[in-house]
């Protein structure tokens, strides 16, 4: 079973983190800082919990923050847990980003504005220098899901703040964590206080947690654990539940006071996240290649939209079929042994009729796997199969 996240350590890397020399937080935010060339590095528990913590400590209660309609759900908690006002922007009409020019409006009207890379595609929004922009009071780079861009990255702002997610299905998987990038000394400070006034007690308990974590998941990787796994499980491809109505915001992101599982690293995760950062560029060319051929191979598919190409290494490589085909197709993946997701629905208070684009593409993608332990012969039985299906589209 080809999986829809899989992971790029193995149980040597998992070995070397444990009984290796023990990386400290301070180690990992030294290197970060170091290789991006940017002086303030943050180790966080989570991406969401560095755009909520950079959003408090950069504006005052009730400050307007656009954020990217189509988005992971967690970006929206963190705005509205800072104590922001959320105020969504609907994506462009092609492709899965917002328009920039969406994002700057109002004048010199004081805001903050979260810009999100997704499934790793940037396109020209960290470009455009909106944190020179009158009234932004801070601009959030949540490049969760990318792959570190050394490049952009050198030309963060004043008023940046970049988040790089450690989480399982990210480029930078490493079971848990992130890291905050910025050149305000001072916000990195703040970010870091609020973060060691939050964290939860760790030792022991945490870290068998963590390894049981990804020594299973590597386990599921070996192909005959794999195979039995995906018999057992009795398991059907659902898409996300259809966007809901406008409902109001879940009464649990009101609570200001905490986050769930904003719990400490450990030597695993903080072992593994150092060597994400060491092979980050062979990973990002490897990430690239699978790209492109999946393009090629897709190209003039019938009923299959394909991804615009993106010089910024991808999560996934994430596809639009019709709604109506969507749940049919990924079983018929599934069946032929891959994996594949629906990231993401609209997050709860949004109303698809307001956000016509973003409800259209929570409907419509299909994300492949586009892991760097993936072969070129993996991508090309994807597309074999995702071709002989095209029946159902």
């Amino acid at each position: 079973m080809i999986q829809s996240h899989g992971p790029s350590f193995g149980f040597r890397s998992i070995a070397g983190a444990l009984l290796g020399r023990e990386i400290r937080v301070q180690d990992l935010e030294d290197a970060y800082a170091e290789r991006a060339g940017c002086p303030g590095a943050v180790w966080l528990p989570s991406a969401r919990a560095g755009i909520c913590w950079s959003l408090r400590a950069a504006i005052a209660g009730g400050t307007s923050v656009l954020t990217p309609a189509f988005t992971c759900p967690a970006v929206h908690e963190a705005v509205v847990r800072s104590g922001g006002k959320l105020e969504p922007v609907d994506a462009a009409e092609s492709g899965f980003l917002v328009d920039p020019n969406r994002t700057i409006r109002g004048g010199t009207e004081r805001r903050a504005v979260v810009l999100s890379a997704i499934y790793g595609h940037a396109g020209a929004l960290f470009s455009q220098g909106l944190s020179k922009t009158p009234g932004v009071l801070l601009r959030v780079w949540d490049m969760a899901m990318s792959a570190p861009e050394w490049g952009l990255l050198n030309g963060l702002g004043e008023r940046d703040f970049a988040v790089i997610s450690f989480s399982r299905g990210k480029c930078m998987d490493a079971e848990s964590g992130a890291i905050g990038l910025t050149r305000d000394l001072e916000l990195a400070r703040e970010v870091r206080r609020l973060r060691d006034a939050a964290l939860s007690p760790g030792g022991s308990k945490l870290l068998l947690a963590r390894l049981s974590a990804v020594t299973l998941r590597t386990l599921l990787t070996t192909p005959w654990i794999n195979s039995v796994s995906k018999r057992v499980r009795s398991h059907r491809p659902k898409n996300a539940p259809a966007s809901p109505v406008a409902a109001g915001i879940p009464k649990a992101w009101l609570d200001v006071t905490r986050f769930e599982g904003a719990a400490p690293s450990t030597r695993v995760d903080r072992g593994l996240a150092l060597r994400n950062l060491i092979h980050a560029d062979p990973w990002k060319q490897k990430r690239l290649d699978l790209a492109q051929r999946y393009a090629r191979n897709l190209a003039g598919a019938e009923g299959i939209v394909l991804p615009e190409f993106s010089p910024q290494a991808l999560s996934h490589f994430t596809i639009r079929v019709p709604a109506s085909a969507r749940t049919l197709l990924r079983q018929r993946l599934y069946d032929a042994g891959i994996g594949t997701s629906t990231l993401w629905r609209l997050p709860p208070g949004l109303n698809p009729d307001q956000l016509p684009n973003a409800h259209r593409l929570s409907l419509e993608v299909v994300n492949l796997p586009l892991s760097v332990t993936l072969l070129n012969s993996d991508v090309d039985r994807i597309c074999d199969v995702l071709r002989r299906s095209t029946d159902c589209l």
